[in-house]
């Protein structure tokens, strides 16, 4: 089988998933990924991008096209109308209906956009959770009510809810061993440093464990930038005797499971 991975915003957790989906499934994958940066250009101007950069790959047959939610297939299968007879899934990490919004953020609509219309080309969709799935499907609703016109979207958004795939993204690799009970629970930040990961709830429930003298490890990982939420630092204050590894400070080495 000839598969075509897509992946238009190829962060770290992304990349991951693409890597375990080539090596642990009997295909022959030509893999098309765009660097994590610009986000509003990247989901929206990824199939011009690829147009111009990989005509001859997007051009070959496939049997299944395996995007991301970034991707925009709709608008990829009318540049090349070969990818509509292949396969087409669309696995969702997120999703831009569930997005905090915010003050200084640019409009969401683009991106909802192309995550609407991908997961209405695609012959399957699949989510990593329950939570995806029914926070774009509601979400979905909630930003067509608010259109100019009364687009009856219900019954078509509730049989992709009911058709939709859940599964998780694998964490740990088949060579983990089994925990070891003795050891306090070793609690993993592993996301973007930014506030629509609502840090702020994660570490409160963290000051409430240490309040109570509930013994546990913390490890505050994930991709870091010049700029991140105040919590970040007053919890490396208050969680400091917990913490075995903080960004790219390690205390103790940390093994992967």
């Amino acid at each position: 089988m000839r598969a075509l991975l897509l992946s238009a915003y190829a962060a770290v957790s992304h990349q991951f998933w693409a890597e375990q989906v080539v090596a642990h499934t009997d295909a022959e994958w030509t893999t098309l990924t765009l660097p994590p940066r610009h986000f509003s250009w990247r989901v929206r101007g990824n199939p011009l991008t690829w147009a111009l950069k990989e005509h001859a790959r997007l051009n070959q047959p496939y049997d299944l096209v395996l995007a991301t939610s970034m991707v925009d297939l709709a608008t990829l299968i009318g540049l090349y109308p070969g990818l509509g007879s292949a396969r087409k899934v669309v696995y969702f990490h997120e999703n831009q209906f569930a997005y905090p919004e915010s003050a200084q953020q640019v409009s969401l609509v683009e991106a909802r956009m192309v995550n609407l219309y991908s997961a209405l080309a695609a012959d399957e969709v699949v989510f990593n959770s329950v939570y995806n799935r029914d926070s774009f499907v509601d979400g979905a609703r909630a930003f067509l009510k608010k259109m100019p016109e009364n687009l009856p979207a219900a019954a078509r958004l509730e049989t992709l809810r009911s058709n939709a795939h859940i599964l998780p993204v694998p964490i740990c690799p088949l060579s983990c061993k089994a925990p070891n009970i003795n050891k306090p629970t070793r609690i993993i930040w592993n996301h973007r440093w930014e506030y629509d990961k609502n840090p702020q709830d994660f570490f409160t429930a963290l000051y409430a464990l240490s309040d109570q003298d509930i013994p546990f490890e913390l490890a505050v990982m994930g991709k870091q930038f010049r700029q991140s939420p105040e919590v970040f630092e007053q919890a490396r204050e208050r969680l400091d005797t917990h913490i075995i590894a903080w960004g790219l400070s390690r205390k103790v080495t940390i093994k992967r499971c």
